[in-house]
């Protein structure tokens, strides 16, 4: 599979994904969190930018785990989580990092909730 087709395919399931410019972590144009900012094909998508998936359109939210270790001292057994059969899962390449993506109920869309220990992230919830 190619990219192109890859992001066509994640849109023709329902995701909104949104440009992400080469060598950053998120979106940074103005309005990059609207609905009509979303990409309506891969032939949309500059060669030198990647894509990021809009959790409030798209019925999803990210479990995203920054520190392994801490998010597993909050009480949270993410080796059974990321062990599941149904487990949609993203691997950073980082060690102690990960996200793991969940459908949303239609329409729920609950804000963005950080859990830290000091100036730490263990964890974040991303649905917003």
């Amino acid at each position: 599979m190619t990219r192109v087709s890859i992001i066509d395919d994640y849109i023709k399931h329902g995701w909104s994904l949104v440009p992400i410019p080469k060598g950053t972590k998120g979106p940074r144009h103005a309005g990059w969190n609207t609905r009509e900012a979303a990409l309506q094909g891969a032939g949309n998508l500059s060669e030198d930018y990647g894509v990021g998936l809009a959790h409030a359109y798209s019925g999803t939210m990210a479990f995203d785990i920054d520190d392994w270790e801490l998010t597993k001292a909050h009480g949270i057994d993410i080796d059974l989580l990321y062990s599941a059969e149904d487990a949609v899962t993203i691997h950073s390449g980082k060690f102690g990092r990960g996200k793991l993506l969940y459908k949303m109920p239609l329409g729920l869309v609950l804000p963005t909730k950080k859990i830290s220990v000091g100036k730490t992230t263990a964890f974040e919830l991303r649905c917003g």
